[in-house]
C-alpha cells in the first residue's frame, strides 16, 4: 500500500512540475531592450521562442553561439537535463544523479535572474541587454524548483 501511495506522490510531482513547465511555453521568459544606430524597441520573448533557440544552441555549435560564456551554456542545458531528471525521477533509477542535476540547473536559472546581457549570435550592429524577466521565467524555475523537491522527498522516502 505505501508502495503504490509513494509511486502516486512521485507521478504527482512529475505532472505539476511539467504543468508549469508546459504553461511556462505560453508566457514570456523576459523582455529585452534592442538597440541599434537609428532606435532602441523593446520586446517580449515568449517561452517557446527561448526554448527553440535553446534546441538551435544546443545542435549547432553551441559553445561558440555562446561565445564561451559559462552561465548561458548552462541555462542552454537547463531543459534537456530537466527531461533527463524527470524520466529518471518516473522510473525511480539513478536518485543521486536526479538530485545533483536538478541542482545545478535550480542553480543555473537563480543565476539567470541577475543575468542582464544578452550573449549575441553572429556579428550584428546592435546592443541587446535583458531587462526584465517575466512571468514565464518564474513558471520555468517554479516547475525545476517542484521537480527538485519531489526528487529529495523521493530519497527520503526511499532510505
Amino acid at each position: 500500500m505505501t508502495v503504490i501511495k509513494h509511486n502516486k506522490l512521485r507521478l504527482n510531482f512529475a505532472i505539476v512540475s511539467l504543468a508549469l513547465w508546459v504553461s511556462s511555453l505560453f508566457f514570456s521568459i523576459y523582455t529585452i531592450e534592442l538597440v541599434t544606430i537609428h532606435e532602441t524597441t523593446v520586446f517580449d520573448n515568449p517561452g517557446y521562442w527561448v526554448y527553440i533557440w535553446e534546441l538551435i544552441c544546443v545542435f549547432d555549435n553551441w559553445l561558440f553561439s555562446l561565445r564561451g560564456n559559462i552561465q548561458g551554456t548552462l541555462v542552454v542545458l537547463t531543459n534537456p537535463i530537466y527531461f533527463y531528471c524527470l524520466s529518471l525521477f518516473l522510473f525511480n533509477k539513478y536518485r543521486g544523479v536526479q538530485l545533483i542535476l536538478m541542482s545545478i540547473s535550480v542553480l543555473a536559472l537563480c543565476g539567470f535572474y541577475l543575468f542582464k546581457d544578452m550573449w549575441i549570435w553572429g556579428d550584428y550592429v546592435f546592443d541587446r541587454t535583458i531587462v526584465s524577466k517575466d512571468v514565464g521565467y518564474y513558471l520555468w524555475l517554479f516547475s525545476y524548483v517542484v521537480l527538485l523537491l519531489g526528487i529529495g522527498i523521493n530519497m527520503r522516502k526511499n532510505r
